[in-house]
């Protein structure tokens, strides 16, 4: 044993490592023949360094061997030590080895728990190091910066902790250079690039040559550079980075390491054959790429870069449909969400410019399936928000390809299934349960487990936050695996077609879609679904007439007449045509559309479009949903009998830092008047965040005159401005989460409440929309700054209607007090900012 042990270490320090592998294994095996039973910790020894033996094998040459290596290694970490040294040895390998099994696997289940051992580990600059490498590995796959900054100061603790001259130095800076620099491209540039290729350079410099580091050092100061390269394209960059490339790839020994440094390398090739416009290095690059193609298993995640890489150097050719194809087999390969969806946004890109609608659309559906993995529970809501924003617009684009091809209805699907993601994981997790635990409680146990980990407070700790992925990954499983249960299919399903006529039994739902391929309106009705081409409101257009109306709605500004003009012209006109809809008759009964706008349209008040006499509030009665499953649920929850519903009135009309609503005593006047009064109301002190939370969990209708705070970058951050605001704001999560059951009409009389993130409107992540998600049935919000004259005239005839017909007439009365008001001469910026979400 003592011998095996011997070459064991020699074989880890040998500059031709591979030489004497295959002989350590053999000594390692006759080991495990001869240790006797009952010495558990030599056992556990030599299972540690044989299951090590053989991954070091496997990551030479590939093969199947992986399994078995961490089967041994697990078995070893599991044994006895009385020494600590060896017990953190046998936890890093096989911390190690599962951060190496996760790029076959895939998923954050491997790096989590590899996480989780080299956290049990003792903590010495080797744990340290090894736990940067696990956080950063669970960065690159999942996305979550906490990981990303974890891996940084877990680099730091490593190279402090390690003497200037020690052996292990150079490592581990090299750790913290490529932690630096991996936080400045996503973090920004608090993070200094320069000094992170200061220790790159360093790391190399102590490196001895033909030390078995040296081709990572290599590999590493040339990411550095590239990325250097991509912010200030200098020519010596990026020469210096097509050498270093070349070096690491000559220099390595494993089929791993060596695969991954040319994944390197193509990336420099591409940059620079870019740059100089060079038919021979954009070659070079193919050659590359196609040796690890030829090198690596189908279902390794670097196969996907390959492939990616080979699509770039396609496209370079000006070659777009083999580029399509090497872009779609990327997609398929077995990786993280990110990495897939990219990819999969250049194929349909390509293939999009080439003509291949159906190609695009089919390419774009799959990489929209892939959005709530993205924005996976497991991440905090920055993350999350981050990542969607990365990809605004995937949704939009599926959906215009989709109906360029006639597949109108896998056009809204796809619409569908790619807006929301962030609410659909509460509506998820607000889901009864009980048709599940009655056929299958297994299952609703461990989604119980699940959910009670999920809501658990964000933390500092990383064991805390990787149990937390795990539970996300967990969940996800058990959502698929529920959606098989027989009878139990469209629980937890997105919207299927069959459900969209269900959206539109009171009335048409109009969504507007708008995408660089085209914009269109999709008119649901009972009958089916309809296509009106919107040419004049084309995306680039949208983008224009959005940044007009921001500038001059912002702050109670004013709401152009020029883009209330535009709107009738380009989108609504030709809807009321289609639909066959003209100017309202006296004797007749109103007729609805719900509008569901999407991109820039958000911002827009359709309700108020309108050019010289013609109008769309003298044709009809308009509400609004954020997507159409929103509008399908809405349609589903039990309206409160008469005479049950408890009223909560919320008035802050004196805040720190905000000006006073001098008006507030009137709108809790015109509330009196009409409704009597409220069952409870909490009044400026009283206001507070957890007095407000609590009184909407015991009434099922709320009443909330006060200021409103958006966050257009974070949206989820968007808050109601009650008395401790500032230590406590009640935020668009916070109201989301509630899953009140019997909660029917709430009023926001509040600033912009129904504005969301410039980033992320596919989400319609707002204070309005939080309360619809809450369980209310009925919203009443505003799209802009109102003013407080106008706050109570809405107001009594919101509650005078309520009193004479019910909560069902809250449209009408918002409609027809727009009306009023535009009939009195005010201008559209007083009578438009009001809207009706719900049923």
């Amino acid at each position: 044993m003592l011998s095996a042990s011997a070459r064991y270490d020699e074989y880890a320090r040998a500059p031709d490592r591979f030489a004497l592998l295959d002989q350590v294994i053999v000594d390692l095996r006759r080991c495990l023949l001869v240790v006797p039973s009952n010495e558990a910790e030599g056992l556990a020894m030599v299972l540690s360094r044989l299951g090590a033996a053989i991954c070091m094998r496997w990551q030479a040459e590939g093969g199947e061997r992986l399994a078995e290596g961490i089967d041994l290694l697990t078995r070893a970490s599991e044994g006895p030590f009385s020494n600590p040294e060896e017990r953190r040895i046998a936890l890093s390998n096989l911390g190690a080895v599962l951060l190496e099994a996760k790029s076959r696997a895939l998923g954050t289940a491997a790096v989590c728990a590899a996480i989780e051992i080299g956290g049990s580990a003792v903590k010495d600059p080797a744990a340290e190091e090894n736990l940067g490498h696990n956080q950063l590995a669970l960065f690159e796959d999942s996305g979550d910066t906490t990981a990303l900054l974890e891996s940084l100061r877990r680099f730091e603790n490593a190279v402090k902790g390690t003497p200037a001259d020690g052996a292990d130095r150079a490592r581990r800076l090299c750790g913290q250079a490529t932690a630096i620099s991996r936080c400045r491209q996503v973090l920004g540039e608090r993070y200094d690039r320069v000094h992170a290729v200061a220790l790159m350079r360093s790391a190399l410099a102590m490196t001895p040559t033909r030390h078995p580091d040296e081709p990572m050092m290599f590999d590493r100061l040339s990411s550095l550079l590239l990325a250097e390269f991509r912010e200030r394209p200098e020519l010596a960059s990026i020469e210096e980075a097509a050498a270093l490339s070349a070096r690491a790839v000559d220099e390595s020994t494993g089929f791993a390491e060596r695969s991954a440094f040319q994944i390197n390398r193509i990336g420099v090739l591409l940059a620079w054959a870019k740059h100089i416009d060079s038919p021979e290095v954009l070659d070079l690059a193919d050659e590359v790429s196609e040796h690890v193609l030829q090198a690596l298993p189908l279902d390794h995640a670097l196969t996907s870069d390959a492939l990616h890489a080979r699509g770039i150097v396609e496209v370079l050719k000006r070659c777009p449909e083999r580029a399509v194809d090497h872009f779609k087999a990327a997609a398929r390969v077995p990786a993280s969400p990110l990495r897939r969806i990219a990819v999969a946004r250049k194929a349909a890109a390509m293939a999009g410019e080439s003509g291949m609608w159906r190609l695009a659309a089919d390419v774009l559906a799959h990489a929209v399936a892939l959005l709530p993995a993205l924005a996976s529970r497991g991440l905090v809501r920055f993350d999350q928000e981050r990542l969607l924003a990365s990809y605004h617009g995937l949704a939009r684009e599926a959906c215009a390809y989709a109906v360029q091809t006639g597949d109108v209805i896998g056009g809204l699907l796809a619409l569908e299934r790619g807006r929301g993601v962030l609410f659909k994981q509460v509506h998820d997790d607000q889901v009864d349960m009980e048709p599940l635990r009655r056929v299958r409680p297994d299952l609703a146990a461990r989604y119980d487990d699940c959910r009670a980990v999920l809501a658990l407070p964000p933390s500092d700790d990383s064991l805390a936050r990787d149990r937390i992925h795990a539970a996300a990954d967990e969940m996800d499983r058990i959502l698929d695996e529920a959606r098989s249960v027989p009878g139990l299919e469209r629980v937890f399903a997105p919207l299927g077609s069959d459900e969209l006529r269900e959206a539109a039994v009171e009335g048409p739902v109009v969504v507007v879609n708008v995408a660089s391929l085209r914009t269109d309106a999709l008119i649901i009705t009972v009958d089916g679904v309809e296509v009106v081409p919107l040419p004049q409101a084309s995306a680039p257009i949208a983008q224009e007439q959005f940044r007009a109306f921001i500038r001059a709605s912002g702050d109670g500004g004013s709401c152009p007449s020029e883009s209330l003009a535009w709107l009738w012209d380009a989108i609504v006109k030709p809807v009321l045509e289609r639909l066959g809809i003209e100017p309202h008759s006296d004797d007749g009964p109103w007729r609805r559309v719900w509008w569901s706008p999407t991109g820039p349209l958000v911002f827009f008040p359709l309700h108020a479009a309108e050019k010289n006499a013609d109008s769309v509030l003298d044709r009809v009665m308009s509400s609004y949903t954020a997507t159409v499953a929103d509008l399908v649920r809405t349609r589903r929850r039990s309206a409160v009998p008469p005479g049950e519903a408890r009223l909560v009135v919320v008035a802050a009309p004196e805040v720190p830092g905000a000006k006073t609503l001098k008006r507030v005593a009137d709108e809790l006047a015109a509330i009196r008047a009409h409704v009597g009064k409220p069952q409870t109301e909490l009044y400026g002190d009283q206001a507070t965040r957890a007095a407000v939370l609590e009184a909407l969990t015991g009434h099922e209708r709320a009443h909330l005159a006060c200021h409103a705070a958006q966050n257009v970058r974070m949206p989820t951050a968007g808050c109601l401005v009650l008395t401790d605001h500032e230590e406590s704001p009640l935020t668009v999560r916070d109201i989301a989460r509630l899953n009140l059951t019997s909660a029917e009409f709430a009023y926001l009389s509040a600033c912009a409440t129904g504005r969301g993130g410039i980033a992320l409107t596919e989400e319609a992540v707002h204070l309005a929309s939080a309360f619809q998600v809450a369980g209310y049935r009925h919203v009443v919000a505003t799209l802009w700054p109102i003013w407080d004259a106008v706050a109570p005239v809405f107001a009594e005839a919101v509650y005078k209607a309520i009193a004479e017909g019910g909560v069902d007439a809250v449209a009408r009365a918002v409609h027809e007090t727009a009306r009023l008001l535009r009939g009195k001469k005010h201008p559209p910026i007083v009578w438009a900012a009001h809207f009706h979400m719900g049923p």
